[in-house]
């Protein structure tokens, strides 16, 4: 019956004026190509390659189309430091400030991508070293534009055949690529201004908020999985289906049986067969109504870009009376917020800026490291303390070890989190995994240390408190009465009341319960497999930062 909601969000979706296709041309404003010039800049600024230039700029725009806003502009703006190192540091410098030189080109190749002039498959995301590149997709090219020595890549198994704009490509070769971009070279670019870009066209726009000056009205743009209005629709559909699911089945069975006696008691012939026409009828409609989250499948595969933007499960997950509640509130604190503030409110709560990030956890954080960040290498990860230091992978620090509780986390782990943000100005995401080892006993001291670190020695950084991740209750093999869902469920809880101005709860919780085929357990029902811990650590960075 799940699939049965999803086609409902199917058509609320359509309802609510989505398309598959966006108009190139409407979508370049001066200030997306403003922004955009700027994270080209600082990427591929250096070189004379167009090539270069234009495919970096083509790979930021797929991926900001990932981000939450209502144009290209606030997309960008949400683009982190995980997508562009230092990003934080430069998005809301003046364009004159960031690009020092060559204005004018980086204008011209910021117009070309946000028209559709220059556009790459959609699923081409990756702008790194080869080991990066490999180890979340393929490698379409590598490039050594002094000073750069770049590989292009993409997720997925083969490149997309369309762009982000819904068009279908010609060819996906480096080769077409590179001929385009040396058609689009120019002698002179000095007509390509910020005043003139984009045809002088403007978002008048400020982050996330959108302000019309006309009436004073303030509009948020609101993601649709995360729009309460919408969001009731679908839960009150939901409840309706919860209904049917019952109602129908019932029904056909009583009217079958009714046909069934009618056809066994009667002597007419004809009234026999009338009678099992009409079972065989019953049955056939029983199929159909059962055959129908396959229809929705089919179709849902079918409707291609139009599903682009939105992801359905988070619509589903949503759509509970608790989380529509939380939405609601949260979405009237930043009306209240925006009625006195005139700085840039984003409509995620988990969206800040930091430089980097630092995992504290007990054994499921130190195999998530291993399976993810270093390997398979189960050395490395491990951090016992006594003086050896955290194993770094790029930005993100590991500080982890097997069986460990609250003892160790006090002890051991937040002297070694004081250690790496005391070396240096970096502003730091600190995001805890702790609590399954100690669930019934410590929570308490959990939440007066997160709030006491809160308030002194972390009260410059994020911090970002992870909901315990669920086990199998039946294959808990020690401390069944201890390590639970249940259980877990209420430590979730108590963690989700903490409320401090520098701290977020992340729920990973509800998404992993509810699709444990893709969180796969182990054996003994507590720690995840290999490809589990890397579905979790997407989730992470997906839902928490």
């Amino acid at each position: 019956m799940k699939k049965m909601y999803l086609f409902i969000i199917c058509f609320l979706f359509i309802l609510f004026g989505s398309t598959s296709k966006v108009n190139a041309e409407e979508v370049c404003t001066k200030e997306a190509a403003m922004q955009l010039a700027k994270i080209v800049y600082k990427e591929v600024g250096a070189t004379n390659d167009m090539f270069v230039q234009l495919t970096t700029a083509s790979v930021v725009l797929n991926n900001a189309s990932s981000k939450p806003g209502s144009n290209w502009y606030n997309k960008m703006m949400n683009l982190t430091d995980n997508n562009y190192g230092g990003y934080s540091k430069y998005k809301d410098l003046s364009f004159d400030t960031v690009v020092t030189n060559y204005k004018g080109r980086m204008l011209y190749i910021a117009e070309l991508v946000l028209t559709g002039k220059y556009s790459l498959p959609s699923n081409m995301v990756l702008q790194a070293s080869e080991s990066i590149v490999n180890k979340w997709g393929k490698v379409w090219t590598h490039v050594d534009a002094s000073p750069y020595n770049i590989y292009f890549g993409y997720t997925g198994g083969s490149l997309s055949s369309k762009d982000i704009f819904g068009n279908n490509l010609k060819s996906t070769s480096v080769d077409s690529f590179r001929k385009v971009a040396s058609s689009l070279e120019l002698n002179n670019y000095d007509e390509y201004t910020t005043s003139s870009v984009c045809g002088g066209l403007s978002d008048n726009i400020s982050g996330n908020i959108i302000n019309d000056n006309s009436n004073n009205e303030t509009y948020i743009d609101i993601p649709v999985c995360e729009n309460p209005e919408i969001l009731k629709v679908i839960y009150f559909a939901s409840i309706i289906f919860d209904i049917i699911k019952i109602i129908i089945p019932i029904g056909l069975i009583v009217m079958a049986m009714i046909d069934f006696s009618k056809g066994v008691t009667s002597n007419n012939e004809g009234d026999n067969k009338k009678n099992m026409s009409k079972l065989i009828k019953r049955f056939v409609y029983a199929v159909l109504i059962f055959a129908v989250p396959w229809i929705v499948k089919i179709i849902m595969i079918n409707l291609g870009n139009l599903t682009k933007d939105v992801n359905f499960t988070d619509c589903l997950e949503n759509a509970t009376d608790e989380r529509i509640k939380e939405l609601e509130n949260y979405y009237q604190d930043f009306n209240s917020k925006s009625n006195s503030d005139s700085g840039t409110i984003n409509h995620n709560p988990t969206n800040f800026s930091y430089d980097k990030v630092i995992f504290v956890g007990d054994s499921r954080t130190y195999q998530m490291c291993f399976s993810v960040a270093d390997g398979g290498n189960t050395t490395n990860c491990s951090f016992k303390g006594n003086g050896n230091k955290p194993f770094v992978s790029g930005s993100y620090y590991y500080i982890a070890e097997g069986s460990m509780g609250y003892n160790w986390f006090n002890d051991t782990a937040v002297p070694a989190v004081n250690s790496i943000i005391n070396s240096s100005n970096d502003r730091y995401a600190i995001v805890s995994l702790m609590g399954v080892n100690g669930i019934l006993g410590d929570i308490s001291k959990y939440i007066n240390t997160y709030k006491n670190l809160s308030n002194t020695s972390w009260n410059n950084q994020k911090i970002v408190l992870v909901s315990i991740m669920p086990v199998n209750d039946k294959d808990i093999k020690n401390y069944k009465d201890i390590v639970n869902n249940k259980n877990i469920e209420e430590f979730n809880s108590r963690l989700k009341e903490l409320s401090a101005s520098n701290i977020t709860y992340c729920d990973i919780y509800t998404t992993m319960k509810s699709n444990m085929n893709k969180y796969k357990l182990r054996d003994d029902g507590l720690h995840y497999t290999t490809e589990a811990y890397k579905e979790i650590y997407k989730l992470i960075e997906e839902k928490c930062f």
